[in-house]
C-alpha cells in the first residue's frame, strides 16, 4: 500500500498470527493504540475537513516513524492501531515518545492546538507476553500507568473483551456459547476415552520409566494457553531427573566422535580399494 496503511480487518488477522507465534516463541510483540476521539470532538469546527487533515499529519508522522514490518491501522476513524512485531514494551515507549513529541508540534503549527489535548493520555501500549506476566500485579501508582494495561482479569470473557491482544477472539458469533460448549463436551468425553483405552499401556510405560531411572514418572513444566492463560504441561519424563547439561554435551561431543572415526574409516577403505 501506497500509505503503508492496512484495513482493520487484516490488521485482525495479523494480530492473531502473532499472538500465536509468540504462544509458541516467546518473542515479544507491542500494539500501541491513540484514541484521537476527544481531539475531533474538541474542535469547535469540527468538520470532517479538519478530521481528515490531522487524520492524514498523524498518518505520514506515523509512516515515517515506523519500520515497515509494524502494521499500522485506523479503526473507527479516530483510532490508530500499531502492531510492532518482536518489540518489547520498552521499544514501544519508545515510538510513544517520539510520536508524542511530533504530533503535538505538528498539531501546534498546523491547526494552532496547544495544551487541549493531551497525547499522552490517549496513548495506549499493551505488550504480549509482558501483560501476562503483570495481569496479576496492580500497579503502586495509577498515574505511572497511563500507557501500561495492568489488568487483574477474573475470567476469560472479561480478559478478551478488556485486552486488546484478543480482538478477534471478541467477536463472537452468535453460537458461540453453544459451539465453546460442544467443544468442551467432545475435549472432556475423547479424553476419558483415550485414558480409558491407553490406560494399561500408560501403567507399563510408567513401571519402566521408574524401575530405569531415579525421579519422578512425569515431567511437569508452565505453558501458555488459550487466551494467554497459564496451564501445567504433564507428560511422561524421558531424560534424567535433575540433569546436568554437560551430561549432554558430552554425549553429544562422544556421538560427533565416533560418527568422524566412522566417516575416516569408511573413506580409508574406500581409498584402500580404489
Amino acid at each position: 500500500m501506497k500509505t503503508g496503511f492496512y484495513s482493520p480487518s487484516f490488521f485482525d488477522i495479523r494480530l492473531c498470527e502473532e499472538r500465536h507465534r509468540t504462544e509458541r516463541s516467546g518473542s515479544p510483540f507491542s500494539i500501541l493504540i491513540l484514541d484521537i476521539s476527544d481531539l475531533t470532538d474538541s474542535l469547535q469546527n469540527g468538520t470532517e475537513f479538519n478530521i481528515h487533515q490531522i487524520k492524514k499529519v498523524i498518518t505520514n508522522i506515523v509512516r515515517e516513524s515506523t519500520r515497515d514490518i509494524d502494521i499500522k491501522s485506523w479503526h473507527d476513524h479516530k483510532t490508530l492501531k500499531i502492531l510492532m512485531p518482536g518489540t518489547e514494551k520498552s521499544g514501544a515507549d519508545v515510538l510513544a515518545g517520539k510520536l508524542e513529541e511530533m504530533v503535538s508540534h505538528a498539531l501546534e503549527t498546523s491547526f494552532g492546538i496547544k495544551n487541549s489535548f493531551d497525547l499522552k493520555k490517549n496513548i495506549i501500549i499493551t505488550s504480549y507476553p509482558e501483560i501476562i506476566r503483570n495481569s496479576v500485579t496492580r500497579p503502586e501508582n495509577k498515574r505511572e500507568n497511563t500507557r501500561a494495561l495492568n489488568t487483574e482479569f477474573n475470567s476469560h470473557d472479561q480478559m478478551t473483551l478488556v485486552c486488546p491482544l484478543y480482538l478477534d477472539l471478541s467477536k463472537k458469533p452468535v453460537l458461540y456459547e453453544l459451539q465453546k460448549s460442544i467443544k468442551r463436551g467432545i475435549d472432556i468425553i475423547g479424553s476419558l476415552i483415550g485414558i480409558i483405552l491407553f490406560l494399561p499401556l500408560m501403567f507399563i510405560i510408567a513401571i519402566l520409566i521408574k524401575s530405569t531411572s531415579p525421579g519422578p514418572i512425569l515431567y511437569k513444566q508452565r505453558r501458555m494457553g488459550f487466551l494467554g492463560k497459564e496451564f501445567t504441561f504433564l507428560k511422561f519424563r524421558s531424560m534424567y531427573a535433575n540433569c546436568d547439561e554437560k551430561r549432554h554435551r558430552e554425549y553429544v561431543k562422544d556421538l560427533i566422535k565416533k560418527k568422524m572415526i566412522k566417516l575416516i574409516a569408511a573413506q580409508g577403505i574406500s581409498l584402500y580399494i580404489k
